[in-house]
């Protein structure tokens, strides 16, 4: 998690936001941060966790059957380099299945009574009408036959970050110094994506007045997000 200046900068865009019960479903820490910086409620499961992309993808293509399955605790992933570096790590996270086959990585939680009562309560306040989807397609075995089935979903608010430029699918949004990392990637994919428009008018785009208000204001956002950066 990040730690963000109260600065006029983060006043703006929490004036600018005109909702807050919209719900983000995303593969990674980044939808968590959304919700951080402009201090709302989790109004998605979606928080401190990870999902690969075989499984996110999977998740998201009979997501209302999915979603609200049981959701049950497993061991060992069937992912071999996950087990590896929890094991590297000496993290065991708990690791969630929906619907016996769909992997959800709990990484910043301690135990899997911890990460169920947290899946539970936030469950219960997703907006089904308020949907906005996001994908990273830089990592987690993404595959280019993931991005395009990413791309026919049939959800009209969503976002796939792209580590390259890719004219192809219009869901694409490049990120220049793109990071794994999903709660850095946040900050870096606000110079390139006006994320509280996107929430706001559903539409993905940079006008001309937020390429200003980023050049003046986002570095001033920041008050610390690693030295990847």
């Amino acid at each position: 998690m990040i730690e963000y200046k109260n600065t006029i900068g983060l006043y703006i865009q929490k004036k600018r936001t005109r909702t807050n019960d919209f719900s983000i479903i995303s593969n990674d820490c980044w939808g968590s941060e959304v919700y951080h910086y402009l201090d709302l409620k989790f109004a998605s499961p979606f928080v401190g966790l990870f999902v690969m992309a075989p499984c996110y993808i999977k998740l998201l293509k009979d997501f209302e059957s999915n979603l609200y399955s049981t959701l049950q605790f497993i061991n060992v992933s069937k992912y071999e380099q996950l087990n590896e570096n929890r094991l590297k790590n000496n993290n065991f996270y708990p690791i969630g299945l929906l619907n016996d086959d769909i992997e959800i990585h709990f990484l910043h939680y301690k135990s899997n009574e911890d990460a169920l009562v947290k899946w539970k309560r936030r469950l219960a306040r997703v907006n089904k009408n308020k949907l906005f989807i996001k994908f990273d397609c830089g990592k987690d075995l993404c595959t280019y036959e993931h991005i395009k089935e990413f791309e026919q979903l049939p959800f009209e608010n969503k976002i796939c970050l792209s580590p390259e430029k890719n004219k192809e699918f219009k869901s694409i949004v490049y990120i220049k110094n793109w990071d794994s990392d999903g709660a850095l990637m946040f900050p870096k994919t606000m110079k390139y994506f006006d994320v509280i428009g996107w929430v706001n008018n559903r539409e993905i785009k940079n006008n001309f007045l937020y390429k200003i208000f980023s050049k003046i204001f986002l570095n001033k956002i920041i008050h610390s997000i690693n030295e990847k950066n």
